[in-house]
């Protein structure tokens, strides 16, 4: 299976780059919400994935964010796909979106794939097996000190749940943010080391179930915002290199 997933999500990513700025395909095909919406490059990029599944024989369901739940036959394996992660910043032409898939078997996550097009980076997980960048094994930072973390914000708004606004503010007031991150480009760059943590509400699975499993395998923790074992659509997520995600929860505050 590791194979079709990353030889689909790399060829999504072709796909997003040979159309990136053509304002054709930045066109909002569907309002979903006032911070939400769709763009024609959405559904292409989902259609090359469901395309190339089929080809090769995939079967199982699929949770995918234009498509919704679909079957692909009778399996054991779910699949949660985000074709292009960061359609703001892709419709306005900033290079930072990337392609997700994760596997899930069982109630839990056993493989996930992202890869970012702009850089041909491609992350993979494996339960138990480890996390890798391009196939080369990757770990989470080793930062200990709160004050000199760097933490990726993934939020696109805090409509759903104003109260965090002053949870936000407090973590601006203690760390280094980065905002422009989409989520899973977000939770890759903290398996990688590149940052320490991110924080992120109003997920859905698409967003976040292959970025789970690369910061996991990478040594890392992922909980809920409380510090609780994080379930989809649990009230925010927080992962973290584990050294600072107890601070971490601390500020946010979340009862």
């Amino acid at each position: 299976m590791k194979g079709i997933l990353t030889e689909t999500a790399k060829e999504a990513g072709k796909l997003l780059s040979a159309k990136f700025r053509d304002s054709e395909f930045a066109q909002i095909a569907v309002t979903k919400g006032k911070f939400d919406y769709s763009i024609k490059m959405d559904r292409m990029a989902e259609d090359l994935i469901l395309k190339m599944l089929k080809e090769n024989g995939f079967k199982g369901k699929i949770v995918a964010e234009e498509s919704g739940r679909i079957s692909l036959g009778a399996s054991e394996y779910t699949l949660y796909i985000d074709p292009l992660d960061g359609t703001f910043n892709y419709a306005h032409g900033i290079p930072h979106y990337g392609v997700s898939i994760g596997v899930e078997k069982d109630n839990e996550i056993v493989m996930g794939v992202i890869y970012d097009p702009n850089t041909d980076e491609l992350f993979f997980a494996e339960k138990n097996k480890g996390a890798f960048l391009n196939g080369k094994r990757i770990h989470v930072s080793k930062t200990v000190e709160f004050e000199r973390s760097i933490i990726n914000l993934f939020s696109r708004t805090l409509k759903k749940y104003p109260e965090l606004a002053n949870a936000y503010v407090n973590l601006f007031r203690n760390a280094y943010i980065r905002m422009p991150m989409t989520a899973v480009l977000a939770l890759a760059y903290t398996a990688c080391g590149r940052t320490d943590a991110s924080v992120g509400f109003m997920e859905n699975e698409w967003d976040v179930a292959a970025g789970i499993l690369l910061v996991k395998e990478a040594g890392g923790k992922v909980t809920d915002a409380k510090g609780d074992d994080y379930k989809f659509g649990s009230k925010g997520l927080v992962a973290s290199n584990s050294l600072i995600h107890k601070k971490i929860v601390e500020i946010l505050a979340i009862r």
